[in-house]
């Protein structure tokens, strides 16, 4: 193993011990690791937030919000997987598509799981645990659509709507007409806009409190996207989505 890497992974383990937050200087014994590589292995990961300073005078440093915010995910994928992961495998062997589920997490959607076809069917770039933005893609729009208007307002005053593909929507009037459209009808589309020749079909699941857990999409060559097709997978993400969310204790007829 790198032992860089190796580091990483010690210091990790040594902050998760610890009961209190550590100086460099002990990071560095306790490690037996020089207190200047020490420091150089440290910076990257405070920067990035996977660790963070604790007493500014002291410089003591403890893990950050980053590694908790993983430690969640991955704790949710567990339990929510269990659920969503035998519908998803349904949805891909009668339509022989690529099926995702995913999350929202800091303004964007974190991919937790993916059934793709080993023949005919399209293959994406999103991998699992890989991250998109939520206005260019399927899943996100389908968790966008279920916001707030302020709280959409405030995610467009947060973010540049910058143009993945020449489909990409970046005109905030037409992303918040599109939003509008997706909770008229049901679900939402992603029609080559964050990848080319890709387009999704989406809707959200939520539990018993209306609150949004995530969203499921179908994705299907472009060429291949007939009217009858999109009318067809519509119903039966919508009716999957449905399922789902009541396994949560959801009772609404309607995802929007």
């Amino acid at each position: 193993m790198n032992k860089t890497v190796l580091r990483v992974l010690e210091i990790f383990e040594l902050l998760s011990n610890s009961s209190k937050d550590m100086t460099v200087s002990e990071i560095s014994k306790d490690l037996e690791i020089p207190k200047s590589s020490t420091h150089d292995i440290l910076m990257p990961l405070l920067e990035k937030g996977y660790i963070s300073i604790k007493n500014k005078k002291e410089k003591t440093y403890e893990l950050g919000l980053k590694i908790f915010q993983i430690s969640n995910l991955f704790q949710s994928k567990l339990e929510i997987n269990q659920v969503v992961d035998p519908f998803l495998k349904e949805l891909k062997e009668k339509t022989n598509n690529t099926v995702f589920f995913a999350v929202e997490n800091n303004k964007k959607i974190v991919y937790l799981s993916k059934f793709e076809v080993n023949e005919g069917g399209i293959r994406t770039t999103a991998q699992l645990g890989s991250q998109n933005g939520l206005y260019y893609t399927g899943l996100g729009k389908a968790i966008l659509a279920t916001y707030s208007n302020e709280k959409i307002e405030n995610y467009l005053n947060e973010i540049e709507l910058y143009p993945r593909t020449e489909k990409t929507i970046v005109s905030k009037e037409v992303l918040l007409n599109d939003l509008k459209r997706i909770r008229e009808r049901g679900y939402s589309i992603d029609n080559q806009e964050g990848e080319d020749n890709v387009y999704c079909i989406a809707v959200p699941i939520y539990d018993m409190n209306k609150n949004v857990l995530g969203a499921i999409s179908m994705a299907n060559l472009f060429t291949k996207i007939t009217p009858q097709i999109v009318e067809q997978q519509s119903k039966m993400m919508i009716e999957t989505a449905l399922e789902i969310s009541k396994k949560y204790g959801y009772y609404e007829e309607k995802l929007y």
